[in-house]
């Protein structure tokens, strides 16, 4: 339960903010707020107690009182935001156009983009695909848009924890993507989530928070690829707490990527909650580089027969970074599968937890469930820490799980420096290689190839001189 202080605040914080929260004359919305700030009093922040949350200590978080980001500092930083939006890995997908079948298009990728939790309409990239609405969730809520109220919490867990009640709570805003029944997307669509500094470089000042809340529909027989960006300011040291319902129909296929790139002095706090109907498929990708203290959950619910997800991540840490990665792939449904890889890259001093939870419900026969952790130690006071879970009910089914932690590889290290390779140069492209694997499977080559190149450079440099080489 939250203390009286902290309950408190938060309750002052909403009831301060209600009439602001976009979509605040739904009732149906109110009532989902309302509990989410209920819960929150009950809940509070996870603590020691708390199994799930036993190597991650959210108390810098639990003991900040966070300010709203400042619109006016958000809008001077224009220039940088969108150079940053420039410099997204996102393709120019070449496409034969119907009436010049001769000749080859390159059809732009649309990038929807939010400032500190707020949409800001002049910074997207604004590239219509047929049969896929890209829209901002508080514009939708203005309209009182029925796809909305049908999906929006039709995922979330809002007792799962604190963090999740409070975007419950608090969430007005983010992206919402909706592909048409039987669509396919030959491009990807983007979703950029930018943090700034707030106003610390005006006058002292709190570090901020925002609550956002992507929404993903993939109708029946749909076809798509959607991927979440989060990056900032450099010198930002708030809060981001996201949720990300993904709603899978029948015969639907959706890949999805977190590409977590947080301040080096941030918190970011990102759920991401799936539900998958008869014979469809996820796959899942969650790169995590960013952010001081960082927890990204993956939850999926195998709710159909044939249903089948992969799940694939990569975290890459330094300094005294610290990433928890915690996920739960439920079978409640026979004839269902799933395969999951989680690799870590740690250096320096920083951690890096993974918790795998597989569950096969009593009714879900003729499974089967792959999971595998492995890590990457660069540094003596590099810490890994590894849970692999598996709750089985069923009798005919085929799971297994195992986790390695391990340094880089001596002979091949020696193999690369009788060749003339230099050490730091043979340690950075064997831990590239380490990491290829997750990378290969975005499905996107742009984009990861991207990845490696910032992969490759947090292991030579700061971070100052790897934004400054982003934006070059």
């Amino acid at each position: 339960m939250a203390s009286q202080s902290t309950a408190e605040r938060y309750k002052a914080a909403f009831e301060a903010q209600r009439g602001e929260l976009a979509g605040n004359g739904l009732p149906w919305l109110a009532s989902m707020r309302d509990d989410g700030i209920a819960r929150f009093g009950d809940l509070g922040f996870p603590g020691k107690k708390n199994e799930d949350w036993k190597y991650t200590n959210v108390s810098s978080i639990a003991g900040t009182e966070f300010a709203l980001p400042d619109v006016a500092v958000a809008a001077a930083r224009r220039a940088v935001i969108a150079a940053a939006v420039a410099a997204l890995p996102v393709a120019k997908r070449e496409q034969r156009e119907q009436s010049e079948p001769s000749e080859k298009a390159a059809k732009a990728e649309p990038v929807l983009v939010f400032v500190d939790g707020r949409f800001a309409a002049d910074l997207c990239v604004d590239a219509a695909i047929d049969g896929v609405r890209v829209e901002s969730l508080a514009a939708l809520l203005g309209q009182g848009d029925g796809a909305v109220e049908k999906a929006f919490g039709q995922c979330l867990d809002v007792g799962s924890h604190g963090f999740a009640a409070l975007n419950a709570a608090f969430a007005a805003d983010g992206a919402v993507v909706i592909i048409s029944k039987g669509t396919t997307a030959e491009r990807t669509v983007h979703v950029m989530h930018y943090v700034t500094a707030g106003a610390a470089s005006i006058s002292p000042m709190a570090p901020t928070v925002s609550h956002a809340r992507n929404i993903v529909v993939a109708e029946a027989g749909s076809r798509a690829r959607v991927v979440e960006h989060y990056g900032g300011d450099l010198a930002a040291t708030g809060l981001t707490n996201v949720v990300t319902e993904l709603i899978i129909a029948d015969d639907a296929h959706l890949s999805h990527a977190v590409v977590q790139s947080a301040p080096a002095g941030a918190s970011h706090i990102h759920r991401v909650e799936a539900r998958l109907a008869r014979g469809s498929n996820l796959q899942s990708h969650v790169v995590t580089l960013g952010a001081e203290l960082s927890r990204t959950e993956v939850r999926v619910v195998l709710d159909g027969e044939g249903a089948e997800c992969t799940l694939d991540g990569l975290y890459a840490l330094a300094d005294d970074q610290h990433a928890d990665h915690h996920t739960v792939i439920d079978h409640a449904a026979p004839h269902t599968n799933s395969r999951e890889l989680y690799k870590g890259v740690i250096d320096d001093d920083a951690r890096g937890v993974f918790t795998g939870r597989i569950i096969v419900r009593p009714d879900s026969q003729h499974i089967s469930a792959d999971q595998a952790n492995r890590n990457l130690l660069l540094a003596d006071g590099a810490v890994a820490e590894a849970r692999p879970q598996l709750e089985i009910y069923a009798d005919d089914v085929k799971c297994s799980h195992g986790c390695t932690v391990g340094r880089l590889n001596e002979e091949s290290m020696f193999y690369m420096r009788q060749r003339g390779v230099g050490e730091t140069e043979a340690r950075r492209l064997l831990t590239v290689a380490f990491a290829g694997e997750v990378l290969e499977e975005l499905g996107d080559e742009e984009l990861a190839q991207a990845l490696r190149k910032q992969l490759g450079r947090k292991l030579q440099k700061n971070p100052a001189e790897q934004q400054a080489e982003d934006a070059s």
